[in-house]
């Protein structure tokens, strides 16, 4: 990350100024940051284990799953669109089977205006994509 990136500022300073260039903060990208950063210091990112998982459907040469689990400390799962084109997948996990309510999910998204698209079935979850799109799941 550049200096000023976490606030959604887009230009890069130069080691040359002594001071930085006037530009407007983006709140929502702030806000972005500030779940991914919440997430990255999550045990079970820190200790988990990986697990990558094997997708199906349309666009899966084109995305990535994988699982992060830790014990008591929960799961989460990553899921990244790679491609220009939406990619709807599906794939097998054991994360949601506890869930009884959305709300005991957080999910943090790169598209900070759309909900995420999904479904959570007996034999695992699909998931629509949007181009370079990337979900995290925090299961609790």
């Amino acid at each position: 990350m550049h200096e000023g990136q976490r606030e959604g500022l887009r230009r890069r300073s130069s080691l040359f100024l002594l001071r930085r260039v006037e530009e407007q903060h983006n709140s929502d990208v702030e806000r972005f940051y500030d779940r991914l950063l919440e997430v990255i210091c999550n045990p079970v990112i820190t200790r988990g284990d990986f697990c990558l998982l094997e997708l199906r459907g349309e666009g899966s040469d084109s995305a990535i799953v994988f699982q992060r689990s830790c014990g008591q400390e929960g799961q989460i799962i990553c899921a990244v669109n790679l491609s220009e084109r939406v990619s709807e997948i599906s794939f097998e996990t054991d994360a949601f089977a506890c869930i009884k309510d959305y709300r005991e999910v957080q999910i943090v998204s790169t598209e900070q205006a759309r909900t995420p698209q999904l479904d959570l079935s007996s034999d695992g979850v699909t998931l629509r994509l949007r181009a370079h799109e990337g979900l995290l799941f925090v299961v609790k």
